[in-house]
């Protein structure tokens, strides 16, 4: 049983360690130790693999940035500003500079 979409078997094994082997669906599949070659199995692709990963890297650095500047803004500094513009909605500088004058001891006393 072969489907067409699986690659034709090799006509000479090039090395003994080559198996065959009925995978689960009852395809034929040959395997090979790293030792062997076997032409079915396209070599690792490097060409321009720092550059891909430096690009992802850059990315998931910007969504991190852009994520935690997020945070910060509506987990700190909001909440922040809107205590500070409660306390000086009702803050009267005249009534404490009266408090700090009265509470003042004079220097030589």
């Amino acid at each position: 049983m072969r489907s067409a979409g699986l690659p034709k078997k090799p006509t000479s094994r090039s090395c003994s360690r080559q198996r065959l082997y009925t995978d689960v669906q009852g395809f034929e599949v040959f395997t090979s130790s790293l030792f062997c070659g076997f032409s079915g199995m396209a070599p690792p692709q490097l060409r321009g693999f720092a550059q891909r990963s430096l690009n992802r890297a850059i990315l998931r650095s910007i969504a991190l940035g852009i994520v935690a500047g997020c945070i910060w803004k509506f987990g700190y500094a909001d909440p922040k500003r809107r205590q500070y513009e409660e306390f000086y909605k009702n803050y009267d500088a005249v009534k404490v500079a009266e408090q700090m004058a009265l509470e003042k001891e004079p220097l030589g006393a």
